[in-house]
């Protein structure tokens, strides 16, 4: 027998059979419930309000017992982690509470935005192809490398993408752009002139938050940028909760590496809309993040990190396809990803990009080190002193405040549709209700809502709240 669950206040419903846990449904589903244990009933975080359907369940679990109150078992509270679906329901309603709800917070994308001179390892390049002839029946590669050597640029190779989308040309275009990466390979080739629509994707992989930056490579301009939860925290708050979970099986590593990248691919179609580019004209993606983040974002087992002596399966950096991900990212098929070196078992490429960022950053570099110290005191020393300052940050002067600097640049926008909370987007605090709009309809959370159907009005109230009738 199907049961139908409704979980509250996101108004989220999903099916479920008997024997299921409502902690299982309920990522499944997309809602976020509190854990520190993963879901193996050690934190007792993961209370729900059974309002309707309570009858039909199972007595309550040893666990169960251990962690709720008198008070909270009279009321209809269950831990969703040890509560099934019971044979004889057909429908339960479930309400998370706000203690079980995993806050959005605030997330500072903020910064100083360093001047540098762009070099991109992912360029773009016109060609125009030379008449083949009976007499000089070159194939389509030889004469698209015969163009780029007439440009000076000489020793490359094609990948297989490049080579089928080489091969779904008409004969008569003549006109095409490769995408170079590194001065080694095409990786994409495109039809008329497209040089102009060159993008890079950089996204900070937290535990908690992810925040994406979305560059024209060209100019080295920072396009838009977007914050959200890692949808990873669903398994466990912190990082050896993750690698427990990892551990259960290869279905569970899938589920955390789906998790962080449908996270970041929320960023990019949020950075691509306010943006006006197209997520196909993403050639390259950075990611950083601790040494088990940057393990589970490319789908390898982090369960080395779990046991002494705490040992990563790789150090160096790692490049690869976006298509060869085991879960795709929303960008160009033949866009390049790489994740930075990792240091040791707990300190990883995030600690390489700010080293990175510090020594692009000179002579703001003093600035931004004093205002990390605080939140990362022993990597805000080390940098400090690796920069040849005198010991030691932490007896320096602050910097001095600006009210302008600190004005507040996102604010975090509540999106509803007949009145119920769908979606939370981080936006710009000078964007207009067009743009919050767009950017509402392109949430997959908002358009299961709408189930097809438009609009008829919006109610919005400036920087805070945008209500989709229907």
């Amino acid at each position: 027998m199907t049961c139908h669950i409704t979980f509250e206040p996101s108004g989220k419903t999903i099916e479920g059979s008997a024997g299921q846990r409502l902690w299982d449904l309920a990522i499944k589903a997309g809602v976020n419930i509190a854990t520190v244990c993963g879901g193996i009933g050690d934190c007792g975080k993961c209370r729900v309000l059974i309002e309707t359907g309570r009858e039909t369940l199972d007595p309550l679990t040893s666990i169960e017992l251990a962690h709720l109150s008198e008070e909270e078992r009279r009321a209809g509270y269950r831990l969703a982690c040890a509560t099934v679906v019971p044979p004889a329901a057909s429908h339960l309603l479930v309400r998370v509470p706000p203690q079980s709800e995993v806050s959005a917070g605030r997330l500072q994308v903020e910064s100083v935005n360093v001047k540098v001179r762009p070099d991109p390892a992912t360029k773009k390049y016109v060609v125009t192809l030379r008449e083949a002839t009976l007499e000089k029946a070159t194939s389509l590669e030889g004469r698209l490398l015969a163009g780029l050597g007439e440009r000076g640029l000489k020793h490359f190779g094609l990948t297989y993408s490049a080579m089928l989308n080489l091969a779904s040309f008409d004969r008569d275009q003549n006109s095409l752009t490769c995408v170079v990466h590194d001065d080694k390979r095409v990786i994409a080739v495109e039809p008329g002139d497209t040089t102009k629509q060159c993008y890079g994707f950089a996204v900070d992989v937290g535990t908690t938050k992810l925040a994406g930056f979305l560059i024209d490579l060209a100019t080295g301009e920072v396009e838009a940028v977007a914050s959200t939860l890692n949808p990873q925290i669903s398994y466990g708050e912190d990082v050896m909760s993750r690698v427990s979970y990892s551990m259960g099986g290869a279905d569970r590593l899938s589920a955390l590496q789906k998790g962080v990248i449908g996270g970041i691919n929320e960023l990019i179609r949020a950075c691509c809309a306010r943006s006006g580019v197209k997520p196909g004209n993403v050639y390259e993606v950075c990611l950083v993040g601790n040494t088990c983040m940057s393990h589970l974002v490319l789908g390898i087992s982090p369960k080395s990190l779990g046991f002494s002596p705490y040992s990563p399966v790789f150090r160096n950096g790692i490049e690869t396809e976006a298509g060869q991900l085991g879960a795709l990212l929303q960008v160009n098929s033949a866009a390049i990803v790489s994740v930075l070196p990792n240091i040791a078992g707990f300190v990883g490429s995030d600690n390489v990009a700010a080293q990175l960022a510090v020594k692009m950053a000179e002579p703001e570099s003093e600035k931004l080190l004093l205002m990390l110290a605080p939140s990362a005191p022993h990597l805000a020393e080390e940098l400090w002193a690796r920069t040849g300052r005198p010991y030691s940050i932490h007896q320096q002067a602050w910097p001095i405040y600006d009210d302008e600097l600190a004005a507040d640049e996102m604010v975090t926008v509540v999106v509803q549709v007949n009145g119920k909370l769908r979606d939370r987007l981080t936006v710009a605090a000078d964007a207009s209700e067009a743009e919050i709009r767009e950017l509402a309809l392109a949430s997959e959370r908002v358009r299961a809502s709408l189930n097809g159907r438009d609009p008829a009005k919006a109610v919005y109230v400036p920087g805070k709240l945008l209500n989709l009738v229907v």
